[in-house]
């Protein structure tokens, strides 16, 4: 179809996400098909399925939150903060302004989701290494 070197690219110029407009180059995944060598989102907004419907509340959240995890408040590992939602509100893979709970990193959100989003086996959890620390000491 089209090519690159034509006149269509000549006067392109990278201009950061094209979803939150940043233009911090680290932000960004390099992806050697692009011409900046860039991606053309942010890590933040890349694979936002199925949150690309609601971009603007992510990025309250993560204001909000100061770009840290609502559990462990850290800074993220590996990947982007995850819209944390009840699952009981919409089906799977979607959700509503009214079940987002906050945004976690990828190891707290799985560990949610491997306690069922039961707050008694957490609780249960707590009480359990509670006992272990006090038993150590």
């Amino acid at each position: 179809m089209g090519n690159r070197k034509g006149s269509l690219w000549k006067n392109w110029v990278w201009k950061g996400c094209v979803i939150c407009k940043t233009t911090d180059p680290s932000e960004f995944n390099k992806n050697k098909a692009m011409r900046s060598g860039l991606q053309t989102e942010c890590r933040s907004c890349h694979d936002l399925t199925p949150s690309r419907k609601v971009p603007e509340q992510y990025f309250l959240l993560k204001k909000k939150q100061n770009g840290l995890c609502a559990i462990c408040h850290k800074l993220p590992r590996r990947r982007r903060l995850q819209i944390d939602h009840d699952h009981t509100c919409c089906p799977p893979n979607e959700f509503c302004d009214k079940c987002i709970r906050g945004l976690l990193c990828e190891q707290c959100n799985h560990a949610l989701g491997l306690f069922y989003d039961n707050p008694e086996i957490l609780q249960n959890a707590i009480l359990y290494l509670a006992a272990f620390k006090v038993s150590r000491n």
